[in-house]
């Protein structure tokens, strides 16, 4: 792609000014776009806007030094004085750069099964769903989450929820020449806020929930809805695909609020009598659930080797995708049977020694907190065993929402047998100050143990627990790094418990 052909790809309504037409480099070929000076090599077209907290603009001269061919800007006032690169002045320089990135990358969400899915909680487990349940030899899907971004045996790693757009596009061309047919993505309320994915054209948009979650950046729960909505409301209503979805948890009230794009088919689930498509819940324990599905007068039976109610909305997305695209039904009951689960997300830790119930989340609000304590209390209910404690081990991550401190400790409280605060990710701030923060929302500090250093907190917590006891290691999830300062240090909260029962 030459300047020239990448400056004609934005019509007037998004383009103000064209400056030095005439410079040798409009018809020189680009290497890449980049909106960071990081990665700039000679030959990027660099795309200058002012982000949530730095100004793109104040990088130009750095771009220029080393080797920047082009210029996208918004603000043609912050340029230096004398430019002769060949630039182009927009309107949306974050939607000029996710137009490039597409071009550049030959577009591929058309040529594949595109399912994006949204929401505080559930988006990671409903990708490895995804992946298990309708990949087949006709139909591979590419994933892209918080965990990693994987095809077959093929993973990359992931520093985003939802990745910029230029990883984002580049990824989904890889996905596509190794032969994936479909893709699955997180999609982050920061994502679309930041419109690093208002390009692409999405058969189905899930939305799982939303909670208190993010508000460090989105201030208020409005805003955070809001960000939300434009999936269903905007990026649908672009989609070129012909049969598009929306399947929306039907039992959270925000979801019921939703406003889904005309032309895009509304399908709700959950428990209540609202939705299109319910469940009900058989059997439980802490191994596996079986579950009732009910749809018009269909019903069928699934069991689940996945804990907590959640889970089942988690799965019945999936199962609803399956059977629109015509899926047997018999064939995805006998592999949601045999699926492995997902990492960190309520991750049984199967030690026969251990003689405990183990499980790793990543449950980092209150939301998802107390989400995976009612699925143990209601699993410690029906075995009708009043022996079994519940220990809940969990901090709160530094330079994010404070105010969601004191809300998890009054959940882990209420819910808890025995709760032992520690750090997470502390990132700039004292970890201290993080525990005493979370340590206000405790009415009583009888049940609460402190221990600032994680490793130390997971030792203590086995060594004060008994067999069959539940221990519930929270916050971490399928991370094995922990940010202290600006520092990022190795450490698996499922390594530690295998350490102690060595």
């Amino acid at each position: 792609m030459k300047v020239n052909e990448a400056f004609s790809l934005f019509p007037t309504i998004n383009c103000r000014a064209v400056l030095n037409k005439n410079s040798e480099k409009w018809n020189q070929e680009l290497m890449q776009v980049s909106s960071s000076t990081h990665n700039i090599i000679p030959g990027t077209l660099f795309c200058a806007y002012q982000g949530a907290s730095r100004d793109g603009h104040e990088f130009i001269s750095e771009a220029i030094l080393k080797g920047a061919l082009a210029l996208i800007v918004e603000n043609e006032d912050k340029l230096p004085k004398e430019i002769s690169l060949p630039c182009l002045i927009v309107t949306d320089g974050r939607a000029a750069f996710e137009t490039l990135a597409k071009y550049f990358y030959n577009g591929r969400d058309q040529q594949m099964y595109m399912i994006g899915v949204t929401g505080t909680n559930g988006k990671t487990s409903i990708t490895y769903l995804v992946e298990h349940l309708l990949s087949d030899k006709q139909t591979t899907f590419g994933v892209m989450g918080t965990v990693n971004h994987r095809i077959n045996a093929k993973v990359w790693d992931s520093q985003l929820t939802t990745p910029d757009s230029w990883t984002l596009y580049q990824r989904l061309d890889e996905f596509y020449k190794l032969g994936a047919t479909g893709a699955v993505l997180e999609v982050s309320s920061h994502a679309l806020d930041q419109k690093r994915v208002h390009s692409l054209n999405f058969d189905v948009a899930i939305f799982t929930n939303l909670t208190r979650d993010h508000l460090d950046y989105h201030k208020t729960m409005t805003s955070y809805f809001k960000a939300k909505e434009i999936f269903f409301k905007s990026l649908m209503l672009k989609s070129v695909k012909l049969k598009k979805m929306a399947i929306i948890n039907g039992d959270d009230n925000y979801g019921r609020k939703l406003k889904v794009a005309d032309g895009v088919e509304k399908i709700y689930f959950g428990k209540s009598k609202f939705n299109n498509w319910r469940f009900k819940v058989l059997e439980k324990n802490f191994n596996f659930q079986k579950v009732k599905i009910y749809f018009g007068e269909m019903e069928w039976i699934f069991e689940l080797p996945l804990i907590g109610e959640h889970n089942i909305y988690n799965f019945m997305p999936v199962l609803i995708i399956g059977f629109k695209n015509n899926y047997s039904l018999p064939l995805l009951q006998k592999k949601v049977s045999e699926f492995k689960g997902i990492p960190g997300r309520l991750q049984k830790v199967f030690l026969s020694r251990a003689r405990r119930n183990i499980f790793i989340d990543y449950a980092h609000s209150p939301d998802a907190l107390l989400n995976i304590l009612l699925a143990v209390k209601k699993i410690r209910s029906e075995l009708k065993n009043k022996k079994i404690k519940i220990f809940t081990l969990f901090g709160c991550g530094g330079d994010r929402d404070k105010g969601k401190r004191p809300l998890m400790a009054k959940v882990a409280e209420k819910h808890s047998d025995v709760v032992v605060v520690t750090s997470d990710n502390p990132r700039t701030e004292s970890p201290g100050a993080i525990i005493e923060d979370i340590m206000k929302g405790f009415k009583s500090k009888k049940r609460v143990h402190k221990e600032e250093n994680r490793s130390e907190a997971i030792k203590w917590i086995i060594a004060n627990s008994a067999q069959e006891d539940v221990i519930l290691l929270c916050g971490k999830g399928h991370e094995n790094y922990q940010i202290i300062g600006s520092e990022k240090k190795y450490f698996s909260d499922y390594d530690e418990v295998v350490r102690n029962f060595e």
